[in-house]
């Protein structure tokens, strides 16, 4: 029963995680779209 509470806390941990990760990154004033953009300049 413990082995099943943890999986599904991991669960829900991944779920938010993935849900910040598509919300996107903020670099500060200068907003780049996408994290590749930083490597090009």
């Amino acid at each position: 029963m413990r082995r099943w509470v943890d999986e599904k806390r991991q669960e829900k941990i991944a779920e938010r995680e993935l849900k910040l990760l598509e919300k996107g990154f903020n670099f500060g004033k200068k907003l780049y779209k996408a994290r590749d953009e930083l490597h090009e300049r």
